[in-house]
This record gives C-alpha cells, sequence and structure tokens, in this order.
C-alpha cells in the first residue's frame, strides 16, 4: 500500500476493509482513503458498490473496445 500512495498519490483511491481494525488503521486518515470499514455489514455494501463501479466501467470499456483504463483514457 505504501509503495502504490507514494507511486501514485493522485491516482488511488484506497477502500480499506480492515476486520482486525488495526491491521491498515494507519492508512485511514489519508486523502485517498474514500473508506474504511472495520463491520462485515460495512464491507458487504462497499463491495456490493464497488462492484457496481466494475461493471458500470467495464460497459464503458466494452463501447470503446478496450480492456484497459490506459487505453480507454487514450
Amino acid at each position: 500500500i505504501t509503495s502504490i500512495i507514494n507511486l501514485y498519490p493522485q491516482e488511488v483511491n484506497l477502500h480499506l476493509i480492515d476486520f482486525k481494525v488495526v491491521e491498515l488503521s494507519a492508512f485511514k486518515n489519508l486523502k485517498m482513503t474514500k473508506c474504511y470499514v472495520t463491520e462485515i455489514e460495512e464491507a458487504k455494501e462497499v463491495i456490493a458498490d464497488l462492484m457496481a463501479e466494475c461493471k458500470r466501467r467495464y460497459k464503458l470499456f466494452e463501447q470503446v473496445g478496450v480492456t484497459n483504463i490506459y487505453d480507454y483514457n487514450t
């Protein structure tokens, strides 16, 4: 995680699920952390929302005829 946020600080959006509560807590207050959850019900919602966003993006890729974000952005 540290490498990713240092290499791509403007491009990263973190959605952290930390059932142990202490493993990822060092990252919960970063500007790129969009959510930090520790409960199963909250995690289910986060995952469902992220899957919906993935499906939306894949449909856009399909419409344009690309398979990744780099090609889509060009």
